[in-house]
Parts: structure tokens; sequence; C-alpha cells
């Protein structure tokens, strides 16, 4: 399926069945804000070519976004999910926005790629699956709930990452083979990862060079409204 107009609106549209998007090519803004799909969603490798919106939108069933390339902004906003949604080896090549998304499950990222900067602040997931995702710039987690266990095993922050007043609420796992620079400093961890709540009944592994105390090279954000 291509869609060509100058912007494909969806807005505030019920979905009574299942919705199936799979390897449909938007080369248009397409808007599906506060969209109600009552049952599953596919949206498996779609092509946005331009800006997509998901505002307020409502996931009834399980969504799935795996292999999907945003290639402009996109912006998630509020949006509800039953299940957890599915992002694997997505591409976002403008800004992500996942603020205040209740996201029902788990946050599934792995393979991911964040080109421009990613915000997931005041989301809620049942745990994450960040593994071997990269993020080009900044991403923000602050004040997200995980409530499961969360892997961000081997993902590359090639920008600051901040989680400030984050709960590991189930354990959190951040082993990786890549290095960070913070402030000049090699082996720093993500920004405001001590302000993060580690305590929890699961585990939380963090790489030793992570581990290193706090010094005054190490620089935590001060920012009230994180990435934009």
């Amino acid at each position: 399926m291509r869609c060509s107009k100058k912007e494909s609106g969806f807005r505030r549209r019920s979905f009574l069945g299942g919705a199936n998007f799979e390897k449909a090519r938007f080369s248009s803004d397409v808007e599906f804000g506060a969209v109600k799909f009552l049952w599953d969603a596919i949206f498996v490798d779609v092509e946005f070519g331009k800006r997509s919106g998901f505002r307020d939108a409502t996931f009834g069933g399980f969504a799935e976004f795996s292999g999907v390339r945003f290639g402009a902004d996109v912006d998630f906003w509020g949006a509800k999910f039953a299940v957890g949604p599915g992002f694997s080896k997505s591409e976002f090549e403008g800004k992500a926005r996942f603020c205040g998304v209740d996201f029902g499950g788990g946050m599934i990222f792995d393979r991911a790629i964040f080109v421009r900067n990613a915000v997931f602040r005041r989301s809620v997931a049942g745990g994450a699956d960040f593994s071997e995702a990269i993020f080009g710039e900044e991403s923000d987690f602050s004040d997200v709930r995980f409530l499961g266990m969360s892997f961000f095993e081997d993902v590359d922050f090639i920008g600051l990452s901040y989680f400030q007043d984050a709960s590991f609420l189930g354990g959190a796992e951040f082993r990786s083979s890549h290095e960070f620079e913070v402030d000049g400093s090699v082996g720093g961890c993500p920004e405001g990862l001590y302000e993060a709540s580690m305590s929890s009944p699961g585990m939380v592994s963090l790489p030793l060079k992570w581990l290193i105390s706090k010094s005054d090279n190490h620089r935590h954000s001060s920012r009230g409204d994180g990435v934009e």
C-alpha cells in the first residue's frame, strides 16, 4: 500500500477489527493521533517517509512496529498500549517522542537505531529491552517507571543519556562492551543514572567501567525539561 497525499489522516478514527499496514509506504505526513485500535495493529516493515503522529492513540491489542523506518519526527506522546509494543530493529531518523506513554507491557526496542534525540520521560513500562540499540544523540529516560526486568545490554549511548528519578522496580541489566565519555572522562555512567532508584527485589548489574565513584568531572544535568 502506498499513500502519497499531502497528508494521510486517520486522526480520531476507530479500527473495530485488526489493522494491518504491513509494508505500507507513506511518502507524506501521516496522522494517527487519538486513534483507537480495538484489536491488533500491525505496522511491520512500514516506511514513514515524513512526519508521523500517534499522540494519544490507544492500542487495545498487540501493536507490532518491528522493522519500521521512521524517516522524520515521530510522536507517541500519551499513547496507551494494552500489550507491550514491539519496535525491534526499527530505525528512527528524526526525533522520537514517547513522553507519558503507558506501554502496558515492556518497551521492546532491541536493535533499534535512534539517529536523533529520543525522549521517554514520565512513561510507564512493565520492563524494557533495549539490547544492542544505538542512540546517536541524547536520550531521556527521566521519571520513567520500569516495573519489570529491564535490559540495556550492549547499548551504544553515543550522546548523553538522562535517567533522573527513573525507577527500576524489577531490576536492570546495563552490561555493555561500549565505552562512554562524560565530560571527557571515559567510563562514566549515563547522565543521572546515580539518581535513578535502583532498590528492587530484582538484580541491578552495571559494567565495571560505570561503577567508578562520582567525581567533579561527572556532570549531572539540572535541566528540568530534558531532551527536546
